[in-house]
C-alpha cells in the first residue's frame, strides 16, 4: 500500500461465523475514503442546479428543458446502468468499480465545462449519470460487509451525510466560482477531486470478505432472481414506492430552488449558493446523520421500526414547503425552508440498510442497483422533468413565481411517500 498503512485484521464480536475483518480503525479509514467519494459523486450531480440561471441564459433554454437536462438525460442512464455494473460487482472487487466510475464522473463533469450546445450538455451528463452509476451499488455492497447489521445503517448514514457535503460544496463553491469566473470553470473544478480519489482507492483501500455472518455461498443469482426475491417482500414494494416519491421531491427541490432564489428574488450565484450550503449542507447533514441514528435505536426493538423514520420526516415538511416556495418575503422563505432541509434526505439511508439486511450477500450490490434504477427512472427522472413543465405551463398566471408553483408539488409526492413508509411498517409486523 502506498501513503496508508494497512492496520492489522481484528475479529467482529457481531460475527457468528468467527471470520476475520479490518480492525476498526481502518474500517472508518475506508468508510472516510467512501464518503468522500460520494461527496463528490453528489458535487458533480448536484453542482449543476446552482449553475443553472447561468446556463438558462447563454442557451435561451425553457424550464421544461432544464428538467430534461438534470432528469431523464442523467437519471434514466444512471439507474439503467447501474444494474450490470452491480451484477459485476457482486462478483469482483468493488474497489475497482467503485475507482473506474469515479474516474469516468469526473471526467464528464469536466466535459460539461466545454459543451457549446445544448444536446452537447446533455450527452455529458448522459455520460455522468454512467459513471456515477458504478459508484452507489458497490460502495453500499461494500459497506454492508464492513458492518453488521446493528452498525449498518448509522454506518449508511455517515456515508450519506457526503450528500449533504457534495451539496455544501456544489452550491457554495459553485456559486462562487461561477459568480467571478463562470459556470464553465466551475464545471472544471468539480471534476478534480475525483480524480485524486481515484488514486487514494486504488493505493490504500482494500476489498473487505464480503460475509459478516457466514451466508457467502460464492454464487453470484442472476439479476431476475434477485428482482424476485425482493418484490416477494411487501414491506420492500411499499418502501421502494415511497422511495420513488421521495426521491422525485428531494431531486426536483434540489435542482430547482436555486433558480427559484434567482428569479423571484434575484439573488447573486453566491447568495444563493452561501443560502443553499447552509440549508440543504449543514442542516440536510445533521438530518442525514441523525435520521440514521435514531433509525438504528428504532432497529433495536424489530428492524422494519426503521421506516417510521422517513414518515414523520416526509409528514412535517407539508405545512412548510409552500410558504418556502410562494412567500415574497426572502427570510420568510428561509426559514420555512429549514424544516424540508433538514428532513428530506432522512429516507436514503433506511431505505438502503433495509434493502441491505434483506438481502443475501451475493445479491447486495444488484439490490442496491435495483433500488437507484428504480428510483432513478421512476423518481429522479421524473421529478425535475415534471417540475420544470409545470413552471412552463404556470407562467402566465404566476409570472415570476412559476417555478415555485411547480415546486409546491412537492407535497402531493411526500404526502405519498409517507403512506408508503407507513404501509412498509406494517407490513414488517407481520
Amino acid at each position: 500500500m502506498t501513503g496508508i498503512k494497512v492496520l492489522p485484521l481484528a475479529r467482529d464480536e457481531d460475527n457468528p461465523s468467527g471470520k476475520h475483518y479490518f480492525s476498526p480503525t481502518y474500517r472508518t479509514y475506508i468508510l472516510t475514503i467512501l464518503t468522500l467519494v460520494f461527496v463528490v459523486n453528489f458535487l458533480d450531480r448536484q453542482i449543476m442546479g446552482i449553475l443553472l440561471p447561468q446556463i438558462k441564459a447563454e442557451f435561451g433554454l425553457t424550464h421544461g428543458q432544464l428538467g430534461i437536462l438534470t432528469g431523464p438525460a442523467f437519471g434514466i442512464v444512471y439507474a439503467l446502468a447501474g444494474i450490470p455494473l452491480a451484477i459485476v460487482a457482486d462478483s469482483t472487487k468493488r474497489r475497482n468499480i467503485i475507482a473506474i466510475s469515479t474516474f469516468v464522473f469526473s471526467g464528464m463533469t469536466m466535459l460539461c465545462g466545454m459543451c457549446t450546445q445544448f444536446w452537447q450538455l446533455c450527452a455529458a451528463r448522459f455520460g455522468v449519470g454512467v459513471g456515477e452509476a458504478g459508484s452507489t451499488p458497490s460502495i453500499s455492497a461494500m459497506l454492508s460487509d464492513l458492518y453488521p447489521p446493528k452498525q449498518r445503517t448509522g454506518a449508511l448514514s455517515f456515508y450519506l451525510t457526503g450528500t449533504n457535503i457534495g451539496l455544501l460544496l456544489g452550491f457554495f463553491a459553485g456559486g462562487l466560482v461561477a459568480e467571478h469566473f463562470g459556470w464553465r470553470l466551475a464545471f472544471l473544478a468539480a471534476g478534480i477531486p475525483g480524480l485524486i480519489l481515484c488514486v487514494l482507492l486504488m493505493t490504500t483501500v482494500r476489498e473487505p470478505i464480503r460475509d459478516h455472518r457466514g451466508e457467502d455461498s460464492g454464487s453470484t443469482p442472476g439479476f431476475g432472481a434477485v428482482v424476485r426475491f425482493l418484490f416477494a417482500r411487501a414491506e420492500f414494494r411499499w418502501m421502494i414506492f415511497a422511495a420513488v416519491c421521495s426521491t422525485a421531491s428531494l431531486y426536483a427541490a434540489y435542482t430547482f430552488t436555486p433558480l427559484h432564489l434567482n428569479e423571484v428574488f434575484a439573488l447573486k450565484p453566491s447568495e444563493t449558493g452561501l443560502a443553499l450550503a447552509v440549508l440543504t449542507g449543514a442542516l440536510g447533514g445533521i438530518g442525514t446523520y441523525f435520521s440514521g441514528v435514531i433509525a438504528n435505536r428504532k432497529a433495536q426493538k424489530h428492524f422494519g421500526r426503521i421506516m417510521l423514520v422517513p414518515m414523520v420526516a416526509m409528514l412535517v415538511t407539508l405545512p412548510c414547503i409552500p410558504i418556502y416556495y410562494l412567500s415574497s418575503n426572502l427570510w420568510v422563505a428561509l426559514a420555512a425552508g429549514t424544516v424540508p432541509s433538514l428532513t428530506m434526505v432522512a429516507y436514503v439511508a433506511p431505505c438502503y440498510s433495509l434493502t441491505q439486511t434483506l438481502a443475501p450477500v451475493r445479491m447486495r450490490a444488484q439490490a442496491a442497483a435495483l433500488v437507484s434504477a428504480i428510483t432513478g427512472v421512476l423518481g429522479l427522472s421524473t421529478g425535475p422533468l415534471l417540475v420544470g413543465y409545470l413552471a412552463d405551463v404556470l407562467r402566465p398566471r404566476f409570472h415570476e413565481f412559476a417555478l415555485g408553483a411547480g415546486l409546491c408539488v412537492l407535497c402531493l409526492f411526500n404526502a405519498l411517500a409517507a403512506f408508503g413508509y407507513w404501509r412498509s411498517f406494517r407490513q414488517s409486523q407481520g
